[in-house]
């Protein structure tokens, strides 16, 4: 019976640890799929032509997704995002409310650099969520140039003011 326990308590605890590895991937997966929302991912071979020469930073991943004023995120998902990603290791970097936007800014660290950054943006007329992987340092952010993909303007224009 002991044994039967600890199997039961240590697979709860396996699949609870899946289930927040596996939120953000969830919520970006739903609306790459979502016909209300514009979805953008690029790999590493694509992000490299974004990393100016001379950057430490190496990128692996980077998800856009955009959501026009009829389908914008409400507080509560707002609320709900950002649980998530504390719930897998996520902390906040930046929160930012002004008469334009709403913008927080969330972080993954290892060691001495930051492996995932997860961006939510609420302006007046759209909802843009962002998220970038690999190995980026906190003080070339404001370097990455993206090539005009919509959304990745803010999270350049955040980390220069």
């Amino acid at each position: 019976m002991r044994s039967f326990l600890f199997l039961f308590f240590f697979s709860f605890l396996a699949s609870a640890s899946v289930h927040a590895q596996k939120s953000l991937d969830g919520i970006f997966g739903q609306y790459s799929q979502d016909e209300n929302a514009s979805y953008v991912k690029m790999d590493a071979s694509m992000l490299s032509y974004f990393v100016k020469d001379g950057m430490k930073s190496k990128l692996k991943n980077l998800d856009v997704v955009i959501l026009d004023q009829e389908h914008m995120l409400d507080n509560a998902t707002r609320t709900s995002m950002k649980k998530s990603a504390r719930e897998n290791g996520y902390d906040q970097l930046i929160n930012v409310k002004d008469k334009d936007a709403k913008i927080d800014v969330l972080s993954k660290e290892k060691s001495d650099y930051l492996e995932s950054v997860f961006m939510i943006v609420n302006t007046v007329d759209k909802s843009i969520l962002v998220r970038l992987k690999g190995r980026i340092f906190l003080e070339e952010l404001k370097d990455f140039n993206f090539g005009g993909v919509e959304g990745t303007e803010q999270l350049s224009r955040i980390f220069k003011q």
